[in-house]
């Protein structure tokens, strides 16, 4: 398999992670244990999405590739299983969609049974290391905040004259208006608003703008001209992208002192 500079990278620094793989097929289940494995990671193997679900259900993990077509149970309804367990309980693991459909809408169809990304088979390991970057936290894969380009302070800092304490409090107020905003942009879809859709996605992308978080900026800045062209059919997948850009926000912000390393 190709192994280029980056890849090796990513490979270096998100290393001993626990990972679900939920796949019926034994040549891919093998190939995906393998090159996981090759990465340094701890990989619990199964077949079946109900097995996925039970195994979550007793045990820990930091990832999960998640299958779409499995019998007994298929991915889509295992992850919306796993999902509302966690509505009920608390946390998010992030869940990788693996299938080999390329019909246009299924990623969206993912991204609405609460999955956080998708790929196509065949899978490259260069693949794989890219999905893991996207979904484990800097916390997770040993990087600062900023050299993950989750958020970057430095123009922000420099704006206060250096003041941190500042800078904390203003990042406690984007995570207060941020999750309004969610709540709001949620209503703004189910209730077909584009106007309102639009308004608030431009507040979240000038308030992600301050500090640097540009995944969160261009996911917004994504619904807001889905808003204002009444395309709202598209806005669900975009959203789901936005709450895990912010989720990684989150993730900077919530780790005491990290003010001091960013």
């Amino acid at each position: 398999m190709r192994e280029t500079q980056a890849v090796r990278g990513i490979m270096s620094v998100a290393r001993d992670l626990r990972i679900l793989l939920a796949e019926d097929d034994n040549v891919s289940r093998k190939l995906i244990t393998r090159v996981l494995e090759k990465m340094g990671h701890r990989v619990v193997a199964v077949g079946d999405g109900a097995v996925a679900v039970s195994v979550i259900e007793s045990q820990s993990f930091d990832l999960v590739f998640m299958d779409i077509r499995m019998p007994e149970m298929d991915g889509l309804e295992a992850a919306r299983q796993i999902r509302q367990r966690e509505r009920a309980m608390g946390g998010h693991i992030p869940i990788v969609a693996v299938t080999a459909h390329v019909l246009s809408g299924y990623r969206e169809l993912c991204l609405e049974a609460g999955m956080d990304d998708y790929l196509t088979k065949p899978l490259g390991e260069g693949d794989i290391a890219a999905a893991i970057d996207r979904h484990i936290s800097p916390r997770q894969n040993g990087m600062t905040c900023s050299e993950a380009g989750v958020v970057d302070l430095t123009q922000l800092l420099a704006t206060v004259d250096g003041d941190r304490e500042l800078v904390k409090e203003l990042a406690g107020d984007f995570i207060e208006e941020y999750h309004s905003l969610l709540q709001n942009l949620h209503r703004a879809i189910e209730e077909n608003d584009g106007e309102t859709l639009s308004r608030q996605a431009h507040t979240l992308k000038g308030a992600a703008s301050h500090f640097r978080a540009v995944d969160a900026q261009s996911s917004a800045a994504q619904l807001e001209q889905i808003g204002s062209h009444c395309r709202l059919d598209e806005a669900p997948g975009v959203l789901a992208t936005l709450e895990e850009a912010m989720r990684r926000v989150l993730d900077c912000f919530s780790e005491p002192g990290w003010e001091q390393r960013i």
